[in-house]
């Protein structure tokens, strides 16, 4: 049998998307590794995030201890809100009944229609 090294290696896959829907599929996969939270933005040492959180953490020039995101942040945070039809999306991250798969097949589904 055959055996190559490269086959547990994640593969980044480029389908065209813009740098904001890259930004979110960051999000969503800095979410998948780590801790999904409610009701504050970061938890203990930035171990875990809500949306908005991981939205920020992603950014390159992030400095842990600090909320303010970039404008790809706040873009890719906006075309959340409007998918979601909602006004705040920490009402949507901090329904009760949310999972945190929830959270990240929402992001995805975002980030693939690209802001349609």
């Amino acid at each position: 049998m055959l055996n190559d090294p490269n086959w547990d290696k994640k593969v980044e896959v480029e389908i065209g998307i813009d740098e904001i829907s890259k930004h979110i599929v960051r999000a969503a996969d800095w979410l998948e590794a780590n801790d999904w939270i409610q009701k504050k933005l970061f938890g203990p040492n930035e171990e875990s995030a809500c949306i908005l959180g991981a939205l920020v953490k992603v950014d390159p020039d992030h400095i842990v201890g600090s909320s303010l995101g970039t404008k790809d942040a706040y873009t890719a945070s906006e075309r959340i809100r409007k998918h979601l039809k909602v006004g705040l999306i920490g009402l949507w991250n901090d329904t009760p009944e949310r999972t945190k798969e929830q959270v990240i097949n929402m992001l995805r589904t975002v980030a693939y229609k690209g802001g349609k």
